[in-house]
């Protein structure tokens, strides 16, 4: 994996989009109010004043025309030019930049704005001459002198960044100190990013201080594995592989050594920021409650590494036309536009796999939940492909609705228990069958009934968000006969695939049998067997009784009571058999569900002496009947209320016709 990204970070660097320190530009934790500003400290090394402080409201363009990068690390001298503390710009930050830049424009401008606009004491402590801001009632003798009262450099800064507040508030800049999350500078109107100087300074330290005396040490690099100088100082690295705070994760359990459980040469090191920069930027999506990296990675090497980096976004594309629904529906248009090079990138597609790294990341950490490794490209479109039949399908045999299960739909099919602060508890079971669903793995069928069965009891007993992932719709029934429709097809979309382990012999002499088409197509798109259809069957004439009950006071079906949803043995079934008759004559419908009671009955008969049904699997194919039932029944009613318009439409134009005649 970690080649993987490296090989990125390489073809990222040697194509030339971008210069290396754009990839460690940070974030900034932004606050939820009115504005999260910079503010801009202007020198005009041509007047003799320092410009009124502006601001601009943070974005990502701001965050890399002012190159933010953080603060120099630990006990090293600040040396930046855009810093989220304003003690520093208003005191070292700019003589140290000066004493460390090589010779240069910038080394030339920033010694006139020391010159001009700093008061230096003994050459050591500098501060903002607060007297050449534009509007300024301050005067430098009088800063000097308190300064000299004080005799105390931090007692005298903190003065210095009130004093520099008070100004702004003076000259009703209407800027909240609040509001302001980083300070930076520009000189004669030029931004820290338009000085290539400041750029390869920044660079040169980034790369190199790692790699410096006493931080290097001659080693084997862990991702190319040459031996060479490398280094175990990962800080700059935006995620965290390796453990290297608790000792026992340490060789010998001595904290000196865990250089020897990760290191890396100035290569390696490079090009795994700029990768993993890229993955977060342009190959970072949300899965199954967690964040996930898409790594390309080549199964031949490259002779040409640039290259790679054309094909980023096609599999990207690729991938996503799996993800979600409106990504699936757009594909076809998106690629069009863009045919040519798509063709290239289908060329090369048996070449590349791809990688899944689902993780979870905090401030202090980074913790990876599941890696899926190598799959094939073409397993991509097999998927595809899958997904686009089980959609014809479903407009098959149950109606024109769509039926596109992505992998973001399919992830709430498997419900998943949430923590107080809504983690998910228990997403393995969907990562797993993520993962046997990319690389070919038989899935069991127990497996996912089991999961479709609590997949109900979240509807049947309202375990919604805060318990589960799912959201507690507007309509629960309704949205329960969804939902178990599509279990179904997601089990037939594992049988197209070929890895679904487990399943019965399909019923012999279908077409015999005395049943509508309706049934007939669904129980052979389903590759149902005796047993299955017949609890299909009874399923179905429990929704009979259900609409029954149901009036426009009370949505309630006290029939559902019947149905224990922790599993029914064949005994327990029968007796439901019984009242589902009984209830079928109360309510005056057995005469127009004759045929599928006798049909239900002589299946179950046949097959009660070897029953192979568990009892969940005996709920699940009950309840896939009620779906059926009940969607057609909904349906239905649509039908009939689109007639009535179409019907109400015709009167109209034919009332208007004949009045026009008059």
């Amino acid at each position: 994996m970690l080649e993987a990204i490296k090989e990125l970070g390489e073809a990222v660097l040697i194509k030339g989009k971008t210069r290396f320190i754009y990839n460690m530009i940070k974030d900034i934790k932004k606050k939820k109010r009115e504005e999260n500003l910079i503010l801009i400290l202007s020198f005009n090394l041509d007047e003799d004043v320092i410009k009124m402080p502006f601001y601009k409201e943070i974005d990502e363009d701001t965050l890399k025309n002012y190159l933010w990068v953080g603060n120099a690390s630990g006990s090293n001298p600040q040396d930046r030019l855009t810093t989220d503390n304003l003690e520093y710009l208003v005191t070292n930050s700019i003589p140290n930049l000066y004493r460390a830049i090589e010779n240069s424009e910038l080394k030339n401008k920033l010694e006139k704005i020391i010159d001009k606009f700093f008061i230096k004491i003994d050459n050591k402590f500098y501060f903002l001459d607060l007297s050449k801001i534009e509007n300024s009632k301050f005067d430098r003798d009088e800063i000097i002198n308190t300064y000299e009262n004080i005799n105390d450099n931090k007692k005298f800064t903190k003065l210095i960044i009130e004093k520099f507040f008070e100004l702004i508030k003076q000259n009703n800049l209407g800027i909240k100190k609040d509001y302001i999350l980083l300070y930076s500078i520009e000189i004669d109107n030029k931004k820290p990013s338009e000085f290539n100087e400041y750029i390869d300074y920044l660079e040169n330290k980034f790369i190199n201080e790692p790699f410096s005396e006493g931080e290097s040490f001659e080693g084997i690099c862990h991702v190319c594995g040459r031996k060479t100088m490398v280094t175990s100082d990962t800080t700059n690295l935006i995620d965290k592989y390796y453990i290297t705070k608790l000792i026992i994760f340490a060789s010998d359990l001595d904290r000196k050594n865990f250089k020897k459980n990760f290191s890396l040469c100035q290569d390696c090191y490079k090009y795994l920021i700029v990768g993993s920069n890229n993955l977060k930027s342009n190959l970072n999506f949300y899965l199954a409650g967690n964040r996930v990296y898409l790594i390309p990675s080549f199964i031949f090497e490259l002779k040409d590494k640039s290259s790679a980096f054309d094909f980023i976004d096609y599999t990207k594309y690729d991938f996503n036309s799996i993800l979600t629904i409106d990504d699936f529906l757009s594909f076809e248009e998106r690629i069009k536009k863009d045919l040519e090079k798509y063709k290239k990138y289908l060329d090369n597609k048996n070449y590349i796999n791809i990688n899944l790294l689902f993780y979870e990341r905090d401030q202090a950490s980074f913790k990876i939940k599941k890696l899926i490794k190598d799959i094939p490209s073409k397993r991509r479109d097999e998927i595809y492909n899958a997904i686009d039949e089980i959609n014809k399908i479903g407009e098959k045999i149950l109606g024109k609705e769509r039926w596109i299960l992505t992998l973001d739909q399919m992830y709430y099919l498997f419900p998943v228990r949430l923590d107080d602060k809504n983690r998910a508890l228990d997403n393995k079971k969907i990562l797993d069958f993520y993962e046997s669903l990319f690389l070919g793995k038989k899935i069991k069928l127990e497996f996912l009934i089991r999961n479709f069965v609590d997949l109900i009891k979240v509807y049947r007993f309202k375990k919604f968000y805060k318990l589960t992932q799912i959201k507690k719709p507007n309509n629960i029934d309704i949205e329960m006969i969804y939902s178990i429709l599509k279990t179904n097809l997601l089990i037939k979309m594992i049988k197209i695939l070929n890895i679904l382990d487990g399943g019965k012999k399909m019923i012999e002499n279908l077409e015999s049998l005395p049943l509508k088409d309706d049934f007939k197509n669904y129980f052979s798109e389903m590759n149902f067997s005796e047993d299955e259809a017949a609890l299909f069957l009874l399923g179905y004439l429990i929704a009979e009784v259900g609409n029954q009950q149901k009036t426009p006071e009370s949505e309630k079906k006290p029939i559902l009571e019947k149905i224990n949803f922790h599993g029914m043995n064949p005994k327990k079934i029968m007796i439901l058999i019984n009242e589902v008759f009984e209830k079928l004559d109360q309510y005056k419908v057995r005469h127009f569900n004759e045929v599928n009671f006798s049909v239900m009955k002589m299946l179950f008969d046949k097959n009660i002496k070897n029953w192979r049904l568990s009892d969940i699997d005996n709920v699940y194919y009950i309840l896939s009947g009620y779906a059926f039932n009940t969607y057609k029944l909904i349906s239905y009613g649509k039908k009939e209320v689109k007639n009535e318009w179409n019907l109400f439409k015709k009167l109209r134009n034919f009332i208007y016709l004949w009045c026009k005649t008059l």
